[in-house]
């Protein structure tokens, strides 16, 4: 082992490394945002991105054309989170359910200090005013899908999110982890009615979101987008709320199935 310092690190494997770690913490990823995170030449990155997947590492959504790690990751650690089910399982369920409502739907999972769109349905609905793909990043505390998984997270894992975002300038909102009463205000109003529903005016809709409850916990939400001078926040709640909660079910349903197999 005293000899291993006369060699030369195996440049092409770090690389290699470099992008499946920019993978996991970017979610869903295009190869610019992948190049750009790494500061790797697009060229780099693309043969990269191809052996990873010969590999089964790494998949490539043709929808969208955006690259997502497989389970096989977790062969390399145990550290790893699986986010697999998003794609195999949560994916065809919400775009089963935007064909139905026509509304565009996402789902979204939790890095710790922010909520990540990790798939949407924009593609498929004629209604999303603004197309968003995976990726697309939003604030704990003043995000629909945010809220909602600050309030069905155990508390363990609550506390160190707003530990995370009290220290985090990325969103001005960051800061209402500070305040106590406002957070438990927030929590208590969302576990109550089981969803939040915010306004984004950047995007000109509203999001309506629920939990993913499996019995291991939340792992993520279901969303809805709708365009607020079409329908109002009491009729999206009517007449779509169930069918949420049903997908939801249903993804948590086969997620846990999966973890048996």
């Amino acid at each position: 082992m005293s000899n291993m310092k006369n060699f030369r690190p195996v440049r092409s494997l770090i690389r290699g490394l470099e992008i499946i770690r920019a993978i996991n913490y970017l979610g869903p990823s295009s190869i610019s945002e992948i190049s750009k995170y790494t500061k790797l030449p697009r060229g780099t990155v693309y043969r990269m991105l191809e052996t990873l997947s010969a590999e089964k590492f790494i998949t490539k959504n043709p929808n969208d054309n955006r690259f997502r790690l497989l389970s096989k990751i977790e062969t390399l650690t145990n550290g790893f989170t699986d986010n697999d089910w998003i794609f195999s399982i949560a994916k065809p369920l919400i775009e089963k359910l935007c064909s139905e409502i026509v509304w565009p739907i996402s789902i979204a999972t939790c890095n710790g200090k922010e909520m990540i769109l990790r798939e949407t349905t924009d593609e498929n609905s004629p209604l999303a005013l603004k197309k968003i793909t995976g990726g697309f990043r939003v604030p704990i505390l003043t995000s629909a899908a945010g809220r909602v998984f600050l309030s069905y997270t155990d508390q363990a894992n609550r506390n160190k999110i707003l530990s995370n975002i009290s220290k985090d300038k990325t969103y001005q909102s960051n800061s209402i982890s500070n305040d106590h009463d406002a957070v438990r205000k927030i929590i208590s109003e969302v576990r109550e009615s089981g969803y939040s529903v915010i306004s984004r005016t950047d995007l000109k809709q509203s999001v309506f979101a629920v939990p993913i409850n499996t019995n291991n916990g939340i792992i993520g939400t279901v969303a809805l987008r709708f365009i607020d001078n079409a329908i109002s926040k009491n009729q999206i709640k009517k007449k779509y709320f169930k069918s949420l909660l049903i997908t939801s079910k249903k993804i948590a349903k086969s997620y846990e199935l999966s973890l048996k197999r």
